[in-house]
């Protein structure tokens, strides 16, 4: 019977011939060993089984228990699960069958039967048929996938597998089974009655262990629009699954599903699927035998290998498929392209790969008969080039190479891109890297981990690009990251979710004038697939942390900002390349964000640094002046040409800036600049000097500068006030009257003791002409001799009290 299979299945794959397809059902539940009500799933799906054995697939994705993998949860995730048990009927979406309010992508556990028996008259769009085998001695799983339409397509397809385990048992509460059913009023003829309520060593069936091309399959070379006859197989090799929970899996109890879906955004319909046959296939390999991955900083050789195991001769064509988000201009050289190879044979040929620059290129060796219809295998290849100095680490997401994707189309084709695990493996490999992308994308938030990463990037000499629409997420309940915050000088605020519903669901944010990444632009964001939601925070030390840009419509909402950490640049983006809307802006930022970060200081602040940023004159006498100087020292390595300064204030007639000539500064020298105020009123002076030099990625110099006129003959307190304290001694309370018979600046009334030492501020600032009272209770004072003292800045008067209690 297995050899009938393999001879359809090689039929399939050398003819377009239309043919009828059995319909099968994908159901894939989100169950718990930890909520009692699954077991009432189980038994549904166990009924489901025995009424369609050949038509219905299952398969149950584990949530918050031991047998939970990172995929289950994110899908649980995307599809917006909240309760189990509850179930998706080949990820279909159901609006208008359900109810208003209820999940569409998700039925609940009393329609299944209803539902499988709806969609089991319909006629699939494919024929999926799979085949796989376990290589003791490798330890690997090898899969083989076919789909072959059977009604025209205009979507994208995709071919994936799940590796499913049965009978799986564990210990524990990630195992053992809560049952509600146990003696449930009732519920007396359901199977689960006289159960207990906690069954140990309860065997959980057809568990997720791996779905193996990601949530939502690999594309391949598959056409968008398909046309029926036309067939595509998928082959991979793959280790076997890790397991949490130190429950590994047992490759006797292994099931392999294949299955071919939709694969667009938001339409995950899974087309038809097929449980595994396990035996060792005959049909074409391609593989290369001296590994898929390199690492070299010149041509590399790879030694390709064909093996024809088909019952039959046949002419294959070797297609390469660029793909990756490395370097453009690499050169790739196949050997031969075209082979005639008998039944039983082999044949081998040589791909070389050059590299022309820094990044990585990633080929795809496609295999197809001599007129390119028919697909028989492939392999990846990929190769980093050592001298890289860009790195980005990757976190699991549905969109994990977006941003990748737009860095390509930004034209920075200098990067290469590594799972986190992979960069604490092999990022060695690369000791020129500078800067590190740590992509989260739009499902990952940062971790209790994270503190420790950043320090260990950037202690090594390494910038470092953190993105992420919700890389706050969850941060208020991680002490060590709040923390890690504060010390650099901003703190985590709320995710910020006011997105401009009259504006299409967008949100609107607003760069800085004078920031080298943002300059005062405006920019459109777009949500997310899997998230509305973006991070901000709040900055608490202006000096430590820019921000870059803030939400429009809420300024102190700081959604991207740059700081310093072990004298390495920093630039925190809480959002995605592929939230900004715009095209040309999102190139913009992507090339200003790099362009800053690489510049090459080593420390986050002007190339023009000053040590004195405000300026206090405080009060000068009418008709007469003060000057303050303010250092401007070039702390870069290139000479600076000062290009302009501006002074900025409302009454700009009261201050002088002085040397008026733009000129260079060497690296290492200064320059002294005099501010001299005159004041011609006795009105408050506040403005700024801002300074510029030629570099394109530095802020100006911003200096405050602020004060106030005065006469001293008006201002002296000993000719122009009076104080009177009644009574005096004082018991309990006194009353103390003071007279200005002029306006008065910057008055401190203070009761101080004999010895001149201040012990409690009465009143302070500035005061119009007249009487003004104040209450001084003796409650927390002892009795002795004291004075009520009166000071601005020009004199002093005191007036002794006694207290006497």
């Amino acid at each position: 019977m297995k050899r009938v299979i393999y001879f359809f299945i090689m039929l399939l794959l050398s003819s377009n011939i239309a043919h009828t397809a059995d319909k099968r059902i994908l159901v894939e539940q989100f169950t718990s060993a930890g909520t009692g009500y699954c077991v009432d799933g189980t038994y549904i799906l166990d009924e489901l089984i025995k009424k369609y054995p050949d038509k219905v697939i299952v398969v149950n994705h584990h949530i918050n228990d031991g047998m939970s993998t990172e995929q289950s949860q994110t899908l649980y995730n995307v599809f917006g699960a909240s309760s189990l048990p509850t179930a998706a009927l080949n990820r279909l979406d159901f609006t208008g069958k359900v109810a208003n309010g209820e999940n569409p992508y998700l039925i609940d556990r009393t329609l299944w039967l209803s539902n499988v028996q709806e969609l089991l008259k319909e006629t699939p769009a494919a024929e999926v048929l799979c085949s796989w085998y376990y290589d003791e001695i490798a330890n690997k799983i090898k899969v083989f996938v076919i789909s072959s339409l059977v009604k025209n397509l205009s979507y994208q397809q995709s071919l994936n597998a799940v590796v499913i385990e049965n009978n799986v048992v564990g210990s524990g509460a990630g195992f053992d089974q809560k049952n509600s059913y146990a003696g449930l009023k009732g519920y007396e003829k359901h199977p689960y009655y006289n159960k207990p309520a906690t069954i140990v060593g309860f065997q959980h069936n057809s568990v997720e262990r791996l779905t193996v091309a990601g949530l939502w399959g690999d594309k391949l070379n598959i056409k968008k629009t398909g046309f029926t006859g036309e067939s595509y197989q998928w082959s991979f090799v793959i280790d076997v699954p890790k397991t949490p929970s130190g429950n590994p899996v047992n490759m006797n109890n292994v099931d392999i599903i294949g299955y071919s879906s939709i694969n667009e955004t938001n339409k995950y319909d899974i087309l038809n699927c097929a449980k595994g046959i396990k035996e060792i296939p005959k049909t074409t390999f391609l593989y290369s035998t001296n590994g898929t991955t390199h690492y070299v900083n010149d041509k590399v050789t790879i030694n390709m290998k064909i093996d024809n195991q088909s019952d039959i001769d046949n002419n294959y064509d070797v297609v390469i498929e660029t793909q990756g988000y490395g370097a453009k201009n690499w050169l790739v050289n196949v050997e031969k392209s075209n082979f005639a190879i008998n039944s039983g044979q082999s044949a081998s040929f040589n791909i070389d790969i050059t590299p022309k620059s820094q990044g990585m290129k990633k080929i795809r060796v496609v295999l197809k008969d001599k007129d390119n219809n028919t697909f028989y295998s492939f392999t990846d290849i990929s190769v980093y080039n050592t001298e890289t100095e860009k790195l980005a680490i990757l976190n699991l997401s549905d969109n994990m190479y977006k941003n990748l994707n737009e860095l390509d189309n930004a034209n920075i084709n200098d990067f290469i891109w590594l799972m986190s695990d992979d960069y604490s493996t092999f990022g060695t490999n690369f000791p020129n890297s500078k800067l590190i992308l740590m992509d989260n994308s739009d499902f990952n938030s940062l971790s209790v981990v994270s503190p420790t990463l950043f320090n260990d990037i950037t202690s090594t000499g390494k910038k470092l690009f953190i993105i992420g629409n919700k890389i706050g997420a969850n941060s208020k309940s991680i002490p060590k990251l709040l923390s890690f915050w504060s010390g650099l000088g901003f703190k985590y605020n709320e995710q910020y979710t006011k997105f401009d519903e009259l504006v299409n669901n967008t949100l609107s944010i607003k760069g800085y004038k004078g920031d080298p990444i943002s300059d005062g632009s405006q920019m459109t964001l777009i949500p997310s697939e899997t998230s509305k939601e973006y991070s901000t925070y709040g900055i608490t030390d202006f000096n430590k942390v820019r921000p870059v840009y803030s939400i429009s419509k809420d300024p102190n909402s700081i959604i991207s900002f740059r700081t310093l950490l072990n004298n390495q640049r920093v630039l925190f983006s809480a959002f995605n390349f592929f939230n900004i809307q715009d095209e040309d802006q999102r190139f913009e930022y992507i090339n200003k964000s790099i362009d800053w970060l690489m510049d090459g200081l080593g420390e986050d602040q002007p190339h023009l640094s000053i040590l004195t940023k405000n300026l206090n004159f405080n009060l000068v006498e009418l008709g007469k002046s003060d000057t303050m100087g303010i250092a401007i020292k070039n702390n870069g390595n290139k000479s600076l040409q000062l290009t302009s300064q501006t002074l900025v204030s409302e009454t700009s007639e009261y201050v002088v800036v002085q040397p008026l000539v733009n000129k260079s500064v060497n690296p290492g020298d200064s320059i002294i600049y005099q501010i001299r105020f005159t004041p011609i009123s006795k009105n408050q002076s506040i403005g700024y000097f801002f300074l510029k030099a030629n570099d394109p990625y530095r802020d100006s110099i911003a200096v405050t500068f602020s004060g106030k006129g005065r006469t001293s003959v008006e201002d002296d307190l000993q000719v122009h006030s009076t104080i009177s304290i009644s009574p005096n001694p004082v018991t309990q309370s006194a009353q103390i009257t003071v007279f200005f018979e002029n306006n008065m600046q910057n008055v401190i009334v203070n009761l101080i003791d004999i010895q001149g030492r201040p012990i409690k501020q009465i009143s302070n600032g500035d005061f119009l002409k007249g009487n003004y009272k104040f209450n001084l209770s003796t409650d927390d004072l002892n009795s002795g001799s004291y004075f009520i003292q009166m000071t601005n800045d020009v004199s002093t008067l005191s007036q002794p009290i006694i207290i006497n209690k």
